[in-house]
């Protein structure tokens, strides 16, 4: 256990950038995107997708390696990552939402 002085420490801006090291990580699908548009992650995540919005996105890789086909509002997709690499993926039915998964 770490014990801080007061004024001891730093904070910083978050970044679109999440990181995970655990075996399952969330994105929400709201406002028209990808709430981490730039996730990484260790090899074996499992990333579940929830569809947060009144549009019905797609999560689809741009290599066809995964693909969700219409959410709902309400409904999840998940897709979990065995080998290390980049995963850019977009929603098929609205170009501008793009996001990647980095797994390492």
């Amino acid at each position: 256990v770490k014990y801080f002085k007061k004024g001891s420490y730093s904070t910083t801006k978050p970044t679109n950038t999440q990181t995970q090291a655990t075996d399952q990580s969330a994105v929400a699908i709201k406002n028209m995107s990808f709430s981490s548009a730039n996730l990484e992650i260790v090899k074996g995540t499992k990333v579940i997708w929830t569809n947060e919005d009144s549009i019905n996105p797609t999560v689809t890789s741009n290599d066809n390696k995964f693909g969700s086909g219409q959410l709902k509002k309400g409904d999840k997709f998940e897709f979990t990552f065995d080998q290390a690499g980049e995963y850019a993926y977009h929603c098929s039915s609205h170009p501008s939402m793009t996001a990647k998964v980095v797994v390492k």
